[in-house]
């Protein structure tokens, strides 16, 4: 009888083992087919816009099945039912259309990537698509960059950028050409190097541009600089000769500023020294010697 109990003890353990089995694979599949609904309702058309206002405006998903190497072969289009319409990579591009069985596919298959506004958050899986898109945690740290980067745009745009100097050019230019990013550059790249890109959206941005290209206008007209393709331009050996002059000019010019300081500090020093003398200013005596 004992025996009896004992079997029937092990077949419940085995039969509840075996359900709660069936339940997580359910559950697996469940949760499966509906993260991949989610995703499949907001994907991406083909060309994603990553600039402007459109850009700012997108909010989808490019999805992409991988091999066991983890490389990309498929974008995902659809979901219906246990099968997933993907369009398959042919070696230039997303064309063929294919279907797979959502069975054969691990979590870790899935390479999810959100296009969040200008910003894009890359998930590899969906295990780790589901904790940090519904924690929004990652989001959260995006808009907290957000705000930040819009309270120093809100301040930029107070500036007065306009007034932009020839020396900073000269400056900019060089460091430009000294890592390597000098050898062919425009008007706006040399803003984007001065101001990054918060030139762009600063309310004056035309009229700095313009400034910018007379500055530009003036290195080439005196040999700074040489026209290239496409409105490009190149420095010149000559360049290095006018940044040399440029900072002679300003050392002799702290110098002079310092030197007239100086000069100035001594000459108040004797009209205070002769007003004593004059009596006009009367100083109290310290030590009587009378």
């Amino acid at each position: 009888m004992a025996f009896l109990y004992f079997f029937l003890a092990v077949f419940a353990c085995f039969m509840s083992y075996v359900a709660i089995v069936c339940l997580l694979s359910r559950f697996q599949v469940f949760s499966k087919k509906y993260l991949l609904r989610k995703i499949v309702s907001k994907s991406c058309p083909m060309r994603v816009p990553r600039s402007g206002d459109d850009g700012r405006s997108i909010d989808c998903f490019s999805t992409y099945l991988a091999h066991a190497d983890g490389q990309p072969f498929c974008m995902v289009q659809s979901l219906q039912n246990d099968e997933i319409g993907c369009l398959e990579w042919d070696g230039e591009k997303y064309s063929s259309s294919i279907k797979v069985d959502l069975s054969t596919l691990t979590n870790d298959r899935f390479e999810i990537l959100h296009h969040f506004g200008l910003s894009d958050v890359k998930y590899f899986g969906l295990q780790d698509f589901s904790f940090h898109y519904f924690t929004r945690m990652v989001y959260l740290r995006i808009r907290f960059y957000r705000a930040i980067k819009s309270v120093d745009q809100y301040f930029f745009n107070k500036k007065n950028v306009v007034n932009i100097d020839r020396a900073q050019v000269l400056s900019c230019i060089h460091d430009m050409y000294l890592d390597g990013s000098g050898v062919g550059f425009s008007e706006s790249s040399l803003l984007t190097r001065i101001h990054k890109y918060k030139w762009v959206r600063h309310p004056d941005k035309q009229l700095l541009l313009a400034k910018i290209k007379l500055h530009i206008k003036s290195l080439v007209e005196g040999g700074e600089l040489n026209v290239i393709r496409g409105g490009q331009y190149s420095v010149n050996g000559k360049l290095l000769t006018t940044i040399t002059m440029e900072e002679k000019n300003e050392r002799e010019f702290v110098a002079a500023v310092k030197h007239q300081r100086m000069i100035l500090f001594l000459t108040l020093v004797l009209v205070f020294v002769g007003a004593i003398q004059a009596g006009i200013i009367k100083l109290p005596v310290l030590i009587d010697f009378g």
